[in-house]
Order: structure tokens, then C-alpha cells, then sequence
């Protein structure tokens, strides 16, 4: 037993959550213990894409009679049983994702028809497979999304509008089933585990859409934009299963972090401006009591014109380094993102402590103009503070991994 918490720790912590949360492995299990011996047909869409449909392969092999990978080309690898790929783009869609979801109705009309149907759904799915419903062009989807991305609006709030611009979100891709012996599979990246955003509901109805839209506060063209949408008639449901999750990967990381001996305390959602967030968590900090402190879920940002590199992890990083910077006791805290790729950049977040912002200074880095420009990634980069795992094949939101010790 120890209780010294080392940034090798909060690392470690930090990949036991992926570990518990790899959809190879999680996908496996829950398919194994549906499987009933019958052919079937397999859908995998978004980030977690290869992993899920490996996963679906290691249970059920030769069953598979059929089987499409919706993915970006970033989390494509080779995977066994030759499925059909179809390439969209993340975050914000792409022609191939158009081209994915005119694939993906064609599948399920033609290749599902006599066989269970499978589909695993995993984040990413929301941007990586879209069929537009009619009044909505492609220039209209792209921008929409883009100001999505800088508007500061939750994964919730941004993906009730993407139901409206869509003919298969929201449930719409119930409309082309041609039988229900159906099972849902998703890994959550949403707060609250809500299935109906997972993917913007690619099979979960929703039936409040309207009233989740009425409640947002948006530019004059983005309302007209969604007026031409309706909501669709009740479809029946479909059997669902959550297979991974945050609060996995959340219990994974505290079960990591038990042999140093430190009491381990969970909190409430991570959620909101990272800024903000990032600021509170630091003061929190400052007057807890020692120990292990965790926090799972999704902030958001509001970017300037022309944001440089890093993400809503690394920004929430930063703000906290400040708040802590100079702070008598010893606090180390990691910030990344489960799916290893933090906004724009190429890492999953940093591990910041009281010494980082001095640390900076002496390199001659501002920390305010790193934050105003959104460059916090460069800014790191520079202190060697990055979390880099590479794409991880999950997602499953965020992870705040803190520690705090007497010096």
C-alpha cells in the first residue's frame, strides 16, 4: 500500500478505464449471451465501429451472413470476416456519410430480409451515417453541424436538432426494417445514458422532439431551417442494450487506484463550459479533503474565429492549472477524453499539477492567451503535460481523474 499518487497512476487509472470499456471484449460477451444460433445480419456505426463488429464476430463467427462497418477512416482497421465498409467523416459529416447512409438503408431493405438483425451503435454514429430528409440540402447539413460544434450547446441539445434535419435519426431507421427480430447493442456517450441520443437515436422514437427544440435558443436561419420538420408517427420499439458506458470506465479507474490506500470519492456529472467547469473543479480542489476525486461525462466549449489546437479536456485542464498554480499541497489531475482524441488535436487531454503554470512561465508560455486563442494543446505540448493514446476504438465521454496529498 502506498499513498503517494504519481502521474503514473492517474495514467494507469486512465487505461484501466479504456480497458473496461473496449467494445471488442464488451461486445462479445453481451452477443454471446443473446445469441441463439440463427443466421444473422450485423450493423456497426461510429468510432467504436471495428471494435463492436469484432467483437460480434469473436460470438458469433460463420451465423454472420451479412454484415456493413460504418466508421471514419481514422478508426478503420483490418478486422476479421471481410464486412463492407462505408467511410463517413467526424465530426462534422461529409458525402461519405451521406453515401453511408444511402448504403445502410439499402443493407437493411436488401441484406436483413431473411436473417436477425444485429445493429451495434457506438459514438460518432450522429456524424459518420446521415440520410437528409426532403427540404434539407448537404450545404445545409455542414453548416449546421459546424456551428453546432462552436455554439456551446450538450451533446443533447445538439443532437435533438440533428434529429430534425434527418430521415433515419430519431427512430427514423425503424422506418426500414423489414421485420423486428432486431437487438440494439450501444456504448453510451451521452450523459445519463439516454438511448435516444446515442447516435441521435438512429432506433429509439422520440416523440418529444419538438418540445426538446422549442426550448433552445437559436439563430433565425437554423429555425427556419427546422420548421420544415415534423415529428413521426409512434413506431413500435426495438430490444436495446447499453453494453459500456462512462460509469464503467469510472468504476474501472477507481478500482485501479484502491492499492494507494487514498479514500476515493466519485462527484456529480461532468457537464457544462469547460471554462467554468474547469475553474470550479480547482477550487474544489483546493478545500477537499486528500484523496482520490473522480468525475465522468462531457463539457463543451465556445470557440473563437479561428481556435488553434487542443479540446474541451485540455482547456478544462488549463483553467484548473490556473486556479491550482502555486497551491501548498500536491494536486496532479488528469483530463481526457475516452475515445483519445481531444477537439482538434491528437491527444486525449493532459495531466496538470500545482507546478504547471509556473512551469510555463519559465518557459516564456501564457496560459491566458492559450486559453483565449483555444491552443491549449499547444501549450502543453511545450510542458510534455499531453495524454496520448492514440484513437482508442471506444468512446464513452470523459474522464477527471484527481489526486490530492499533503506535500
Amino acid at each position: 500500500m502506498s499513498d503517494k499518487c504519481l502521474k503514473s497512476d492517474l495514467l494507469e487509472a486512465f487505461s484501466a478505464a479504456l480497458r473496461a470499456v473496449d467494445p471488442v471484449a464488451v461486445t462479445s460477451r453481451a452477443v454471446s449471451e443473446w445469441d441463439n444460433g440463427k443466421p444473422v445480419s450485423v450493423i456497426a456505426i461510429g468510432k467504436a465501429a471495428c471494435g463492436l463488429y469484432e467483437g460480434a464476430w469473436q460470438a458469433l463467427g460463420d451465423q454472420i451472413n451479412a454484415a456493413l462497418v460504418i466508421t471514419g477512416r481514422e478508426y478503420a482497421r483490418s478486422v476479421p470476416g471481410d464486412p463492407e465498409f462505408c467511410f463517413g467523416a467526424h465530426p462534422v459529416p461529409d458525402q461519405g456519410s451521406v453515401d453511408a447512409g444511402k448504403r445502410l438503408v439499402e443493407f437493411l431493405t436488401t441484406s436483413c430480409k431473411h436473417n436477425r438483425i444485429l445493429v451495434l451503435i457506438s459514438g460518432g454514429s450522429s456524424a459518420m451515417v446521415e440520410r437528409l430528409r426532403d427540404g434539407v440540402g448537404f450545404d445545409d447539413l455542414q453548416r449546421v453541424n459546424e456551428w453546432l460544434l462552436a455554439s456551446g450547446f450538450d451533446i443533447l441539445q445538439m443532437n435533438a436538432i440533428r434529429k430534425r434535419l434527418s430521415a433515419i435519426k430519431g427512430g427514423g431507421l425503424l422506418d426500414f426494417l423489414p421485420h423486428h427480430d432486431a437487438q440494439v447493442m450501444l456504448i453510451s456517450d451521452v450523459p445519463g445514458d439516454d438511448l435516444g441520443s446515442i447516435g441521435s437515436g438512429l432506433m429509439t422514437d422520440d416523440q418529444e422532439l419538438s418540445t426538446k427544440i422549442m426550448a433552445l435558443s437559436l439563430p433565425s436561419w437554423v429555425e427556419t431551417l427546422l420548421q420544415t420538420g415534423s415529428d413521426s408517427p409512434q413506431r413500435p420499439a426495438i430490444s436495446q442494450q447499453l453494453i459500456a458506458s462512462n460509469t464503467i470506465a469510472l468504476d474501472a479507474a477507481e478500482q485501479s487506484l484502491l492499492p494507494l490506500g487514498l479514500p476515493v470519492m466519485r462527484h456529480g456529472l461532468l457537464q457544462g463550459d469547460a471554462v467554468v467547469r474547469g475553474g470550479e473543479i480547482g477550487s474544489f480542489l483546493l478545500q477537499a479533503d486528500p484523496g482520490i476525486h473522480l468525475w465522468g461525462g462531457e463539457t463543451t466549449m465556445n470557440l473563437p474565429e479561428n481556435p488553434g489546437r487542443g479540446g474541451r479536456n485540455q482547456h478544462l485542464a488549463l483553467t484548473l492549472a490556473k486556479r491550482i498554480d502555486g497551491a501548498s499541497e500536491d494536486i496532479r489531475v488528469l483530463a481526457a477524453s475516452t475515445d483519445g482524441i481531444d477537439g482538434a488535436s491528437q491527444d486525449a487531454g493532459a495531466i496538470v499539477d500545482t507546478q504547471t503554470i509556473e512551469n510555463g512561465r519559465s518557459l516564456g508560455l501564457n496560459a491566458n492567451d492559450a486559453l483565449v486563442r483555444a491552443d491549449s494543446n499547444s501549450y502543453f505540448d511545450e510542458l510534455g503535460a499531453l495524454v496520448h493514446t492514440g484513437a482508442t476504438g471506444t468512446n464513452v465521454m470523459d474522464l477527471v481523474i484527481a489526486c490530492k496529498q499533503p506535500l
